[in-house]
């Protein structure tokens, strides 16, 4: 078991902090980690329903265009303009809850689950216990929310250390709204998921988020494509640059 705390520690700035280390031999160890604080508001309650009037009190976060460039297709990508999107976050002893908000034109969905995160699509990294300065341990896992052509709503897996990709869709709860030109995500991840979390005010857990916003246009070729992230870098659960989540004792 590991245990990590946080702490500002003559770093550079506001967004570098020195994560210290405890390994079961008890040999301490650190190094410096970057992360942008999210704050999580504590929920008596939410109804995970796609309707987020129940949101109350959460602190918003904008998410910022990903300038890394991934075309699955091979082809040339030709950029989508700046589309806004922002996420919030809240908890309680039942896990922890995401809701996301994108404007965009039309939800594209994808026609099987292969080529799922070739279209409207999010991945939510998580580091369990905040404690990994590079690589994967046993605590790191990473969520899909998937639209799918065939679905009413979209799917979830996730994909632990191991590599295994697992079914969530009855442990966990995903809603999607559309209200004009704007798509709603309403995501509950159960505290039995994430059984390595300290579910209580004050704990932090490592987390990135990654939209994918696909346009279409009148030819498939020249499809528009975005990618909006919560981080100020490309997120990955395996980097050391990524989002801190304050588990708050701020009431919604």
């Amino acid at each position: 078991m590991r245990d990590s705390t946080l702490k500002k520690n003559g770093c550079r700035n506001a967004l570098e902090f020195e994560l210290l280390t405890q390994t079961d031999g008890g040999k301490p160890g650190k190094g410096k980690y970057i992360f942008q604080p999210i704050v999580c508001t504590n929920a008596s309650s939410v109804n995970v329903d796609g309707n987020i009037s129940d949101w109350g009190g959460a602190a918003w976060y904008k998410l910022a265009k990903c300038d890394k460039k991934i075309n699955p297709d091979h082809r040339k990508l030709i950029p989508l303009e700046d589309f806004n999107s922002e996420f919030a976050t809240k908890w309680n002893q039942q896990g922890l809850y995401l809701a996301t908000k994108v404007q965009e034109k039309a939800l594209i969905a994808a026609k099987d689950d292969k080529s799922a995160w070739h279209y409207d699509f999010l991945e939510i990294s998580i580091d369990q216990k905040n404690n990994a300065l590079t690589g994967t341990i046993d605590d790191d896992c990473v969520f899909y929310i998937k639209n799918l052509a065939n679905e009413s709503q979209p799917q979830i897996t996730m994909k632990p250390t191991d590599g295994k990709v697992v079914n969530l869709n009855y442990q966990c709860k995903v809603k999607r709204q559309r209200n004009g030109e704007e798509t709603i995500y309403e995501i509950f991840i159960p505290a039995t998921v994430l059984n390595q979390v300290r579910f209580k005010a004050g704990a932090n857990i490592g987390f990135a988020l990654k939209l994918h916003n696909r346009e279409h246009t009148n030819d498939p070729a020249k499809d528009l494509w975005g990618y909006s992230v919560s981080t100020s870098e490309y997120p990955d659960v395996n980097s050391g640059v990524r989002n801190n989540i304050l588990l708050s004792k701020k009431a919604e």
